[in-house]
């Protein structure tokens, strides 16, 4: 069955906010009920906050009761920035990574590591410039997950082996590390890797720990969310038991309530927010966590990014809101050590479920929408619907 929740919470922010929300409760729920009734999409949530003003609900266009207030959503690859922030907090503390950013594969994983990849860094990883091809093949994942769980493997060993699998196959490059922009799921799914050989610990420990620390956020879980199913492409309900690979988990396989989410969400609009002015310090005010806002794609005005566009993306993070007329002159302009633009945002999915992210800090306005609907007509009705809500709330 189609589900989409629709949710909008409310967070404190540490400044006080310059103009109210020109958008009106009924008119949210109308943006996102016609999207999402037009797409067929049944049960659908969104959050907004703008200048401390917060729209909320659920919303079911089916008979059954839409989801509960605290259920657990998949993130799809908005996984991506919470996989970066983690990083991030560890170089800003020296937990793990003593070469901050440029910390490389080989420097974690030693010298097994093969030549051609044992030089890719933590920030080509991150910013989607190492190289590395964007997924293993489907066939390839399934037949190592189905050999390491006849085997007992835990999930650190199970992502290890993928790593390891990744790395020494003929083709893990599609192209040579750090020359171009080629979106990864396979380059994320290497950062836990390293993540737990570093720190010597799992990788679930590690989020659970550093976002508690850094924004608050709890209730994390990973692959699917519980009491909720996704739908695919061709509308046919996610079997039970189908769930994400371990070695996904710091790609595109996390979960959390909406309102845990929302604490991320607010955690870096703060960080943008206090970038041109200064005051806050720590984590909040770092160069590690700074990074993750700064553009890196295209590095040169004539790169050709491979796949998809790369809307000036920094760690984690798209900084331009996709094919508006600032991101069509970033593409042509380069955009590497670049000043951000001030707008982060990510969709993210697993073809079982969708999501969506966008921060504006010049209008002060956060939007997460999350769904179990797979489809890309789910992904256009969240794009269309953030599309009007950006229109109708003023530029500041």
């Amino acid at each position: 069955k189609l589900q989409f929740l629709y949710l909008i919470g409310s967070y404190n922010l540490s400044y006080t906010a310059p103009f109210s929300m020109a958008l009106s409760k009924d008119a949210a729920d109308e943006i996102f009920r016609s999207n999402h009734d037009m797409f067929g999409v049944a049960k659908y949530a969104y959050y907004i906050s703008c200048g401390g003003n917060v729209l909320e609900g659920a919303v079911s266009l089916d008979e059954e009761a839409p989801p509960a207030a605290d259920q657990a959503w998949h993130l799809g690859s908005c996984t991506k920035a919470v996989t970066a922030t983690i990083v991030a907090h560890l170089v800003y503390t020296g937990e793990a990574f003593a070469k901050g950013y440029d910390t490389s594969i080989g420097d974690v994983l030693g010298g097994e590591v093969p030549e051609g990849v044992r030089g890719i860094t933590l920030h080509d990883l991150l910013a989607h410039r190492s190289g590395l091809k964007v997924d293993m093949p489907g066939k390839d994942e399934d037949a190592l997950e189905a050999r390491l769980l006849k085997e007992g493997a835990s999930a650190t060993q199970q992502r290890a082996a993928f790593v390891k699998e990744l790395l020494e196959g003929e083709n893990a490059l599609a192209h040579p590390p750090q020359s171009t922009y080629m979106y990864s799921n396979a380059g994320y799914a290497v950062v836990g890797a390293l993540v737990e050989a570093a720190t010597k610990a799992t990788w679930e420990d590690v989020v659970g720990r550093v976002m508690k620390e850094v924004c608050g956020a709890g209730a994390i879980g990973f692959g699917n969310p519980p009491g909720l199913l996704g739908v695919t492409e061709d509308g046919e309900a996610q079997k039970e038991g189908q769930d994400d690979k371990v070695w996904h988990r710091a790609s595109f396989a996390m979960h959390m309530p909406m309102q845990e989410w929302a604490k991320f969400a607010h955690f870096h609009a703060e960080v943008a927010r206090q970038w041109p002015a200064g005051g806050a310090g720590g984590f909040l005010e770092s160069a590690a966590v700074r990074a993750m806002h700064t553009p890196y794609s295209p590095a040169t005005p004539d790169e050709e990014a491979v796949g998809e566009i790369p809307s000036g993306y920094g760690l984690g993070w798209k900084t331009s809101w996709d094919e508006s007329p600032t991101n069509i002159a970033l593409m042509h302009e380069g955009v590497a050590a670049k000043s951000p633009q001030g707008v982060l945002w990510h969709w993210g999915t697993n073809f079982l479920f969708n999501t969506g992210a966008y921060v504006d800090t010049a209008r002060q306005l956060v939007i997460l929408c999350a769904s179990n609907n797979g489809s890309s007509m789910a992904r256009l009705a969240q794009k269309l619907a953030f599309d009007a809500i950006i229109e109708a709330v003023p530029a500041g």
